[in-house]
């Protein structure tokens, strides 16, 4: 969080980061950890938020892979492939829904 300082506009969205990232404070998990704020929602949270595609790719963490299951059989279609996914859905405090980043994609 405090590599975001440099890349907030404002002083009040770094006057929140300054908050969150402070020793014993219980702000980040009341308004990050709990409502399972993610990188996007960062931009809505701290408007003066600016992110590069440079420092996503250099700070964020990489998704790991996710698995699936071939569920076809190639002596039944030897030309086809069938994959089952499982669509992850929640609901969130704010009663909107969240899915699955490639779970929804797909």
């Amino acid at each position: 969080m405090k590599e975001l300082l440099p890349q907030c506009r404002s002083l009040e969205d770094r006057e929140k980061i300054e908050r969150w990232t402070k020793l014993g404070d219980k702000t980040f998990d009341a308004d990050i950890t709990k409502k399972l704020i993610g990188v996007c929602d960062l931009l809505t949270v701290l408007p003066s938020l600016k992110l590069s595609a440079e420092f996503i790719l250099q700070k964020f963490p990489t998704i790991m892979p996710r698995y699936y299951t071939i569920a076809s059989s190639s002596l039944a279609h030897p030309t086809e492939v069938s994959m089952a996914i499982s669509l992850s859905s929640w609901q969130m405090e704010d009663s909107t829904f969240r899915q699955g980043l490639m779970s929804a994609f797909f």
